[in-house]
Protein backbone atom coordinates (compact mmCIF):
# COMPACT_ATOMS: atom_id res chain seq x y z
CA UNK A 1 0.00 0.00 0.00
CA UNK A 2 3.05 2.43 0.80
CA UNK A 3 4.20 1.71 -2.82
CA UNK A 4 1.17 2.90 -4.52
CA UNK A 5 0.84 5.53 -2.36
CA UNK A 6 4.22 7.19 -3.24
CA UNK A 7 4.26 6.30 -6.70
CA UNK A 8 0.92 8.17 -6.95
CA UNK A 9 1.95 11.37 -5.38
CA UNK A 10 6.12 11.09 -6.59
CA UNK A 11 4.05 10.62 -10.07
CA UNK A 12 3.02 14.70 -11.02
CA UNK A 13 6.26 16.49 -8.57
CA UNK A 14 8.48 13.62 -10.20
CA UNK A 15 7.31 14.42 -14.38
CA UNK A 16 7.61 17.37 -13.59
CA UNK A 17 11.36 17.43 -12.01
CA UNK A 18 12.38 15.73 -15.01
CA UNK A 19 10.77 18.63 -17.49
CA UNK A 20 12.50 21.15 -16.16
CA UNK A 21 15.91 19.61 -15.33
CA UNK A 22 16.14 19.40 -19.31
CA UNK A 23 18.65 21.88 -20.89
CA UNK A 24 17.45 24.91 -22.41
CA UNK A 25 20.43 26.62 -24.58
CA UNK A 26 20.35 29.60 -26.49
CA UNK A 27 19.47 29.22 -30.12
CA UNK A 28 20.74 31.98 -31.43
CA UNK A 29 23.96 31.45 -32.82
CA UNK A 30 26.66 34.75 -32.35
CA UNK A 31 29.21 33.64 -34.66
CA UNK A 32 32.47 34.81 -34.24
CA UNK A 33 35.38 36.07 -37.08
CA UNK A 34 38.34 36.67 -34.91
CA UNK A 35 40.29 35.21 -32.23
CA UNK A 36 38.91 36.57 -29.62
CA UNK A 37 36.32 34.52 -27.30
CA UNK A 38 32.73 36.00 -27.24
CA UNK A 39 31.04 34.49 -24.16
CA UNK A 40 26.95 35.09 -23.60
CA UNK A 41 25.35 34.39 -20.03
CA UNK A 42 21.63 32.89 -20.20
CA UNK A 43 18.38 33.08 -18.16
CA UNK A 44 15.37 31.24 -19.11
CA UNK A 45 12.40 29.68 -18.25
CA UNK A 46 10.02 27.05 -19.62
CA UNK A 47 6.24 26.37 -19.07
CA UNK A 48 5.65 23.64 -20.11
CA UNK A 49 2.56 20.49 -20.02
CA UNK A 50 3.55 17.32 -19.28
CA UNK A 51 2.38 13.88 -21.73
CA UNK A 52 3.26 10.20 -21.14
CA UNK A 53 2.48 6.79 -19.30
CA UNK A 54 3.86 5.03 -16.37
CA UNK A 55 4.94 1.42 -16.68
CA UNK A 56 1.83 0.52 -15.37
CA UNK A 57 -0.26 2.10 -18.33
CA UNK A 58 -1.55 5.19 -16.27
CA UNK A 59 -1.46 8.54 -17.91
CA UNK A 60 0.34 11.31 -16.72
CA UNK A 61 -0.84 14.68 -17.13
CA UNK A 62 0.59 17.35 -15.66
CA UNK A 63 -0.88 21.02 -15.99
CA UNK A 64 2.10 24.19 -16.03
CA UNK A 65 -0.47 25.36 -13.19
CA UNK A 66 0.21 22.36 -11.42
CA UNK A 67 3.95 23.03 -11.46
CA UNK A 68 3.59 26.49 -9.96
CA UNK A 69 1.66 24.91 -7.18
CA UNK A 70 4.58 22.77 -6.33
CA UNK A 71 7.20 24.94 -7.13
CA UNK A 72 9.49 25.78 -4.08
CA UNK A 73 12.31 27.53 -5.70
CA UNK A 74 14.48 27.05 -9.27
CA UNK A 75 16.94 28.33 -10.96
CA UNK A 76 17.76 27.81 -14.58
CA UNK A 77 21.12 29.13 -16.57
CA UNK A 78 23.94 28.93 -18.75
CA UNK A 79 27.44 30.24 -20.29
CA UNK A 80 28.17 30.28 -24.14
CA UNK A 81 31.90 30.74 -24.97
CA UNK A 82 32.30 31.14 -28.56
CA UNK A 83 35.54 31.01 -30.64
CA UNK A 84 36.12 31.04 -34.61
CA UNK A 85 33.73 28.46 -35.75
CA UNK A 86 33.76 26.40 -32.46
CA UNK A 87 31.35 26.99 -29.19
CA UNK A 88 31.30 25.31 -25.84
CA UNK A 89 28.16 25.61 -23.74
CA UNK A 90 27.10 24.67 -20.34
CA UNK A 91 24.38 24.59 -18.48
CA UNK A 92 22.83 23.90 -15.00
CA UNK A 93 19.43 23.81 -13.48
CA UNK A 94 18.68 23.35 -9.54
CA UNK A 95 15.21 22.40 -8.97
CA UNK A 96 13.06 21.78 -5.54
CA UNK A 97 9.74 20.87 -5.80
CA UNK A 98 6.93 20.13 -3.15
CA UNK A 99 4.09 17.93 -2.53
CA UNK A 100 1.61 16.58 0.21
CA UNK A 101 -2.08 14.78 -0.10
CA UNK A 102 -4.13 14.94 2.97
CA UNK A 103 -7.11 12.20 3.74
CA UNK A 104 -6.28 9.99 0.53
CA UNK A 105 -8.87 7.23 0.30
CA UNK A 106 -7.02 3.89 -0.15
CA UNK A 107 -8.03 -0.01 0.54
CA UNK A 108 -6.78 -1.38 3.67
CA UNK A 109 -7.93 -4.17 5.04
CA UNK A 110 -6.24 -4.11 8.42
CA UNK A 111 -8.51 -1.04 9.43
CA UNK A 112 -12.45 -1.24 10.20
CA UNK A 113 -14.44 -0.81 7.19
CA UNK A 114 -11.74 -1.57 4.92
CA UNK A 115 -10.77 1.77 4.39
CA UNK A 116 -8.08 4.18 5.76
CA UNK A 117 -6.94 7.63 5.38
CA UNK A 118 -3.63 8.56 4.52
CA UNK A 119 -1.10 11.55 4.32
CA UNK A 120 1.58 11.57 2.41
CA UNK A 121 4.51 14.24 1.79
CA UNK A 122 7.05 14.19 -1.22
CA UNK A 123 9.91 16.38 -1.36
CA UNK A 124 12.19 16.49 -4.19
CA UNK A 125 15.48 17.81 -5.63
CA UNK A 126 17.29 17.99 -8.73
CA UNK A 127 20.58 18.86 -10.47
CA UNK A 128 21.26 18.76 -14.33
CA UNK A 129 24.27 19.56 -16.04
CA UNK A 130 24.43 19.40 -19.28
CA UNK A 131 27.61 19.87 -21.44
CA UNK A 132 27.80 20.36 -25.50
CA UNK A 133 30.60 21.29 -27.99
CA UNK A 134 29.52 22.63 -31.23
CA UNK A 135 30.93 23.52 -35.12
CA UNK A 136 29.86 26.33 -36.96
CA UNK A 137 29.24 24.66 -40.83
CA UNK A 138 27.48 27.51 -41.86
CA UNK A 139 27.68 31.34 -41.60
CA UNK A 140 25.76 34.03 -43.87
CA UNK A 141 23.80 37.12 -43.91
CA UNK A 142 20.65 35.03 -44.11
CA UNK A 143 21.71 33.15 -40.97
CA UNK A 144 23.88 30.25 -39.53
CA UNK A 145 23.88 26.48 -38.36
CA UNK A 146 26.15 24.58 -35.86
CA UNK A 147 26.65 20.95 -35.44
CA UNK A 148 26.27 20.06 -31.61
CA UNK A 149 27.45 17.12 -29.62
CA UNK A 150 27.74 16.08 -25.77
CA UNK A 151 26.27 15.19 -22.97
CA UNK A 152 23.41 15.50 -20.29
CA UNK A 153 23.33 14.22 -16.94
CA UNK A 154 20.57 14.74 -14.48
CA UNK A 155 20.64 13.49 -10.64
CA UNK A 156 17.02 13.33 -8.86
CA UNK A 157 16.64 13.00 -5.23
CA UNK A 158 13.46 12.73 -3.39
CA UNK A 159 11.81 12.15 0.09
CA UNK A 160 8.91 10.25 0.77
CA UNK A 161 6.48 10.72 3.71
CA UNK A 162 3.10 8.14 4.66
CA UNK A 163 0.99 7.81 7.72
CA UNK A 164 -2.16 7.38 8.47
CA UNK A 165 -4.41 11.12 8.76
CA UNK A 166 -3.60 12.58 11.98
CA UNK A 167 -0.37 10.83 13.10
CA UNK A 168 3.16 12.20 12.05
CA UNK A 169 4.06 11.37 8.80
CA UNK A 170 7.24 8.71 8.69
CA UNK A 171 9.47 9.81 6.75
CA UNK A 172 11.45 6.98 4.50
CA UNK A 173 15.11 7.39 3.09
CA UNK A 174 15.72 9.20 0.15
CA UNK A 175 16.07 7.60 -3.02
CA UNK A 176 18.40 9.30 -6.03
CA UNK A 177 18.34 8.48 -10.20
CA UNK A 178 21.23 9.34 -12.23
CA UNK A 179 20.20 9.58 -16.11
CA UNK A 180 23.19 10.33 -18.26
CA UNK A 181 22.40 10.24 -22.09
CA UNK A 182 24.79 11.03 -24.72
CA UNK A 183 23.01 13.82 -27.72
CA UNK A 184 24.08 15.45 -31.38
CA UNK A 185 21.96 17.80 -32.96
CA UNK A 186 22.00 20.90 -34.85
CA UNK A 187 21.23 24.70 -34.22
CA UNK A 188 21.06 27.76 -35.76
CA UNK A 189 18.87 31.03 -36.91
CA UNK A 190 17.25 32.18 -39.96
CA UNK A 191 17.72 35.94 -40.29
CA UNK A 192 14.92 38.59 -41.52
CA UNK A 193 16.23 41.79 -40.48
CA UNK A 194 18.68 43.33 -38.54
CA UNK A 195 17.42 42.38 -35.31
CA UNK A 196 14.55 39.93 -35.77
CA UNK A 197 15.28 36.32 -36.01
CA UNK A 198 14.41 32.90 -36.00
CA UNK A 199 16.15 30.33 -33.25
CA UNK A 200 15.55 26.54 -34.00
CA UNK A 201 17.64 23.42 -31.98
CA UNK A 202 16.72 20.18 -33.03
CA UNK A 203 18.60 17.04 -31.00
CA UNK A 204 18.56 13.11 -30.76
CA UNK A 205 19.99 10.85 -28.54
CA UNK A 206 20.28 7.68 -26.20
CA UNK A 207 22.12 6.85 -23.26
CA UNK A 208 20.69 5.19 -19.83
CA UNK A 209 17.26 6.47 -21.30
CA UNK A 210 16.02 4.15 -24.36
CA UNK A 211 15.86 7.72 -26.65
CA UNK A 212 15.24 11.00 -26.23
CA UNK A 213 14.65 14.01 -29.17
CA UNK A 214 13.63 17.44 -29.20
CA UNK A 215 12.41 20.16 -30.96
CA UNK A 216 12.40 24.00 -30.53
CA UNK A 217 11.39 27.09 -32.58
CA UNK A 218 11.27 30.68 -31.66
CA UNK A 219 11.74 34.18 -32.51
CA UNK A 220 14.35 36.71 -31.32
CA UNK A 221 15.01 40.14 -30.85
CA UNK A 222 18.78 41.40 -30.89
CA UNK A 223 20.13 44.36 -28.59
CA UNK A 224 23.52 45.28 -28.39
CA UNK A 225 23.68 44.01 -24.77
CA UNK A 226 22.00 40.78 -25.69
CA UNK A 227 18.40 39.47 -27.19
CA UNK A 228 15.42 38.37 -26.15
CA UNK A 229 13.61 35.02 -27.32
CA UNK A 230 10.42 33.18 -26.79
CA UNK A 231 10.14 29.48 -28.24
CA UNK A 232 7.81 26.21 -28.39
CA UNK A 233 9.68 23.14 -27.36
CA UNK A 234 8.87 19.84 -27.62
CA UNK A 235 10.97 16.96 -25.34
CA UNK A 236 10.37 13.39 -24.81
CA UNK A 237 11.91 10.74 -23.60
CA UNK A 238 11.32 7.11 -23.74
CA UNK A 239 13.15 5.80 -20.29
CA UNK A 240 12.65 2.25 -20.49
CA UNK A 241 11.56 -0.82 -17.71
CA UNK A 242 13.92 0.94 -15.26
CA UNK A 243 12.00 3.68 -14.30
CA UNK A 244 8.44 4.23 -13.05
CA UNK A 245 7.60 6.45 -15.51
CA UNK A 246 7.79 4.64 -19.11
CA UNK A 247 7.71 7.83 -21.23
CA UNK A 248 7.42 11.25 -20.90
CA UNK A 249 6.33 14.13 -22.85
CA UNK A 250 6.71 18.34 -22.74
CA UNK A 251 5.86 20.82 -24.57
CA UNK A 252 4.96 24.33 -24.35
CA UNK A 253 6.31 28.08 -24.46
CA UNK A 254 9.51 29.20 -23.11
CA UNK A 255 11.13 32.55 -22.69
CA UNK A 256 15.17 33.10 -22.61
CA UNK A 257 16.82 36.37 -22.16
CA UNK A 258 20.44 36.74 -23.09
CA UNK A 259 23.76 38.53 -22.02
CA UNK A 260 26.59 39.71 -24.01
CA UNK A 261 29.84 39.79 -22.44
Amino acid sequence: MKLIILKKLALGVASIAVLLASPVFSLAQETSSDDDWKFIGKLYFWGADIGGNTQSGNDIDVSIGDLLDNLTFAFMGGLEARKNKWSFLGDVIYLSESADKKNIALPAPSVPGGVGYFDAELDLTSWVVNLLAGYNVWDADQGAIDVVAGARYTNMAADFGLGLSGTPIKITPSDSENIWDAIIGVRGRLNFSENWYLPYYLDIGAGQSDFTWQAIGGVGYGFNWGAIEVSYRHLEWQLGSDYIVEKLKYSGPGAMVKFYF
